[in-house]
């Protein structure tokens, strides 16, 4: 079974972090992290700052994806302490307001409730590697109210 909250770890973990953030044990080391990837100083990483700190860099999609999960105040860079939110995420402990932006990324036309094709896209963009039918399974058993979208609270239930 897809689980999304975990797809979300192994996300961070194995496309975006690079390894200095893997290797820092402390607050202290990713403070460090993050003032060397912070390149104009401000106190803010911008999406480009962190690409440009990403080894292989991904595509901007899914630097994209990062900094809406830790932007909690809306700036569209990330704070040292959004940066080290991630810390967190890699261990599964997405807060819910971190998994309502992630949800919200998803939802591309701002329904407020994902449907198949935008299901089948967020599998695919997490890394999901799993047939159509199982896929189908999945949405199905999500859509609690079978109206054939997953509000925020069905698709939790994929975790």
């Amino acid at each position: 079974m897809f689980s999304i909250r975990c797809a979300a770890s192994a996300f961070f973990l194995a496309v975006l972090l690079y390894p200095a953030a893997l290797a820092a044990q402390s607050a202290e080391e990713l403070a460090q992290v993050f003032t060397e990837a912070d390149g104009d100083q401000n106190g803010d990483l911008t999406p480009e700052e962190l690409s440009q700190a990403i080894e292989a860099a991904p595509d901007s999609n899914r630097v994209g994806l990062i900094v809406v999960i830790l932007d909690a105040d809306g700036s569209d860079s990330l704070s040292l302490q959004e940066f080290q939110d991630i810390g967190a995420i890699m261990r599964g402990e997405m807060t819910d307001a971190q998994f309502g932006r992630f949800f919200a990324f998803f939802d591309r036309n701002g329904d407020g409730a994902i449907d198949r094709a935008e299901f089948l896209a967020a599998v695919d963009f997490m890394g999901g590697q799993q047939d159509q039918a199982t896929s189908d399974a999945e949405f199905n058993g999500a859509d609690l109210n079978g109206d054939g979208r997953l509000e925020l609270e069905e698709f939790k239930t994929l975790q």
